[in-house]
């Protein structure tokens, strides 16, 4: 799915459009209903005016036409990733090392796009101009920090969710999806909130980096910073351990191997999906479409992972990944 950010120039080539034309309420992600002098003109308010329009002939319909449609419409699962890079098998540029089985199937099941760029090097912005379609220099929003909710530039668009369920969808969201917004307020269905453990915690019940981190990187609370899930923190004396972390909640995360247990959060995260996926599969043939997003956090930081992702890389066998400007 195309990221398209006037701030690196990238365009969606002419012969492209008509593929995406169908998906237009995919990949504008767009501020549907702003009219093109409030959108102003950018490549990206554009795509979305002309996306619109086909939205608009395609979607509307009389209420018997879209019964009948509902089961031609296509049901849509939207991903993110939080920090993914280009590291992902099958795309040019990506480590030689990397191992990416489940996405190099997504890329090799449909169509991937080499050039795509966020258009912000945070979470909050990067997110909003995807899900609301405007660009943060257009609306001021730039920082995480900043509210969302007094955004006049957001006050009359429809987020992305919002444009699926006014054209007949159903909408569900789970895990990291915004960032630091009511999700409630742009799905009809919410499941998880966004995990961001597992952390560590000492004896005393304080979150801290892994102790097996070597100083000075230990007291670096932005470290990229990696340890296996067996490694457990403090060995798990009176308050220490592992803990989810659902925005201020932290809770207890059990482990005794490999095999027994909790799930991460993305792992739980992914597992409520999949049975999301397979409840909805079994309503009958007219129900509405659905539009299902998925947010996992990983590969965000810290790198807290269970065994078997770090022991895939033995660090003498590991190529050091190459960095551009």
């Amino acid at each position: 799915m195309p990221a398209i950010s006037d701030a690196t120039g990238t365009f969606i080539p002419a012969k492209s459009f008509a593929a995406v034309a169908l998906l237009s309420s995919i990949v504008a992600s767009a501020a549907w209903d702003v009219d093109n002098d409030a959108c102003g003109t950018s490549s990206l308010c554009f795509f979305q005016h002309g996306a619109k329009v086909l939205s608009n002939g395609a979607l509307q319909a009389s209420s018997a036409e879209k019964r009948s449609q509902r089961s031609k419409q296509p049901n849509v699962l939207f991903i993110m990733a939080d920090d993914l890079t280009r590291d992902v098998e099958g795309l040019k540029g990506a480590h030689p090392q990397v191992q990416t089985p489940n996405i190099k199937a997504l890329i090799d099941s449909g169509a991937s796009f080499s050039q795509s760029y966020t258009s912000h090097p945070l979470c909050a912005p990067a997110r909003a101009s995807i899900l609301m379609g405007i660009i943060g220099s257009t609306s001021g929003y730039m920082t995480n920090d900043a509210s969302f909710s007094n955004v006049a530039a957001f006050n009359n668009v429809q987020s992305l969710p919002q444009f699926f369920s006014s054209n007949g969808y159903y909408t569900i969201g789970t895990g990291k999806i915004f960032h630091q917004v009511a999700q409630d307020d742009h799905f009809d269905e919410y499941g998880q909130d966004a995990d961001y453990g597992p952390v560590a915690k000492d004896s005393g019940g304080h979150e801290v980096n892994h102790p097996s981190i070597p100083y000075p990187l230990r007291s670096d609370k932005n470290s990229y910073i990696t340890a296996k899930l067996s490694d457990i923190p403090f060995d798990g004396k009176n308050k220490a351990g592992w803990y989810s972390k659902m925005g201020q909640e932290k809770t207890p995360m059990s482990y005794h191997s490999i095999y027994n247990r909790d799930q991460t959060g993305d792992e739980h995260n992914g597992a409520w999906a999949a049975a999301k996926i397979k409840n909805l599969s079994s309503r009958s043939s007219d129900a509405e479409p659905w539009f299902l997003a998925v947010g996992f956090v990983k590969p965000h930081t810290p790198f807290y992972l269970p065994d078997k992702f770090i022991n895939m890389f033995l660090l003498n066998d590991t190529t050091a990944s190459g960095v551009q400007g």
